[in-house]
């Protein structure tokens, strides 16, 4: 029997296997969590935490890309910096830090993050088309026509 908490398990797995497909994914369900005429609840509220409950980066991934990205370690750009996340989106993850003297909130991209989007948007454009196809809902061909 599809009781209600069958629905909150599958649609808990559903939003764990969208995390996992990456970050164009991640950010075709937020689109689709503003959608209550085509995702019944509990599957709506569940895809809904992807705007900024993404699984997490761990802090050593993190702090590797800022290394990258300014040569310099979080301990010399920062006097202080917190390695627990505030929120972790599809793109990146924001971190609290302290910049001369003051509070700041410090967003930094997901490892790859560019060229995951890239693939991701190919693949994206070619699941939409074959659901547009399969589904002929106009949203769904709506969205699939502004893909790519």
């Amino acid at each position: 029997m599809r009781t209600p908490a069958f629905h909150r398990r599958r649609a808990e797995r559903l939003v764990a296997t969208i995390a996992g497909l990456g970050p164009s994914f991640v950010k075709m369900a937020q689109v689709f969590a503003g959608r209550a005429d085509l995702l019944p609840e509990p599957y709506l509220t569940a895809v809904s935490t992807l705007a900024d409950r993404v699984p997490e980066v761990p802090a050593d991934v993190i702090e590797r890309q800022i290394v990258a990205a300014y040569g310099r370690t979080v301990h010399d750009l920062f006097e202080a910096w917190d390695r627990t996340p505030v929120a972790a989106a599809s793109l990146g993850q924001v971190h609290r830090a302290r910049y001369q003297g003051r509070d700041v909130a410090v967003k930094v991209l997901r490892p790859n993050v560019e060229r995951l989007v890239a693939a991701d948007v190919i693949a994206a454009h070619r699941i939409l088309g074959w659901a547009a196809r399969l589904f002929p809902n106009p949203h769904i061909r709506g969205v699939a026509g502004n893909c790519g």
